[in-house]
Formats: C-alpha cells, structure tokens, sequence
C-alpha cells in the first residue's frame, strides 16, 4: 500500500508534464482577455445601434455557459458598450473570464440592447448570435484576442439562452 501512495507523486507529476491538468487547476481566470464586438444588428434594412451589457462564454470542461458583466471600458465611462451599425470597438476592452484559464473557449455571445428607430427606447436585452471558435484557436491566456460579431434583425432577435 505505501508503493501505491509514494508511486501517485510521480504519476501527478508526469501528467502535468504532459499536458493534463487537474481541474482545480483548470479552473483559473483567464485574465486580461481582449475582446472586441462587431455590429451588424439591423432593423428591416436600416443599421441599429446596440449597447452591450454582457459576455457569454462557453466553459468547455464544465459543460457551461457561463456570462461576465462587463468591466469599466476605457473612454466610454460606464459598463456598457455603445456601437453603431458596421462600426466594431475601436479598442478591444479587456475581462477576465473566471474558470477557463488555459481552455479552449469555443463560443462566445453578447447581451445587448437595441435602441428603437424612432424615439430613445431601448429593446429588453437579447443575446446575439453565437460565435464559434476553431479548435485551433488556442487557450485562454493573458492577452488573448476574441472578436464577436453580432448579427440579425430586431425581428428574428435571439433571446437568452
């Protein structure tokens, strides 16, 4: 028995080596995450402006969506991003994405709010189209870049997951 207890060391050890993690370790914040959004939200054939309010993002290991508020995003003074139609955040805002620190993540979504063509109404929130990530596209680590483009018509608008 104590072969079995000073063997179980080494085969940790070995594991890590190669790749494998334990899930308590896989579960760190990826920090400092680039995000950028893309607009092309449309009502009828005109472009609507939109204000995003939150991330979703697909935790692979635990099998879950899992959604981020946004953080402060520089020069816009609040936690909500407002985009014109076809026009993408000049500057990617930065979030830390708790639990999938060195995961693949392979989807992300937007809530947002669009703003009603006549008058200063906004929509109730809506979540956007999913986007998908390739297998290739790495882990999440410092300084990873996502881009999400939400797309589709104030009448076909998707609704929360």
């Amino acid at each position: 028995m104590s072969k079995i207890i000073s063997v179980i060391p080494s085969i940790v050890i070995a594991m890590s080596m190669l790749g494998f993690s334990t899930h308590a370790n896989a579960d760190q914040a990826c920090k400092k995450v680039r995000i950028s959004v893309v607009n092309q939200f449309e009502y009828g054939a005109g472009p609507m402006e939109i204000k995003v309010y939150k991330i979703n993002y697909y935790d692979r290991e635990d099998r879950k969506w899992r959604k981020n508020r946004l953080n402060k995003i520089a020069g816009v003074g609040n936690s909500r991003m407002t985009l014109q139609n076809n026009w993408q955040a000049g500057l990617p805002f930065t979030e830390t994405l708790e639990f999938v620190g060195n995961e693949k993540i392979p989807a992300m979504q937007v809530q947002f709010k669009y703003r009603f063509p006549t008058g200063n109404r906004l929509s109730e929130p809506l979540w956007s189209n999913v986007t998908r990530f390739s297998a290739n596209n790495g882990e999440c680590v410092k300084g990873k870049s996502y881009t999400i483009t939400v797309t589709g018509t104030a009448e076909r608008a998707n609704r929360p997951l």
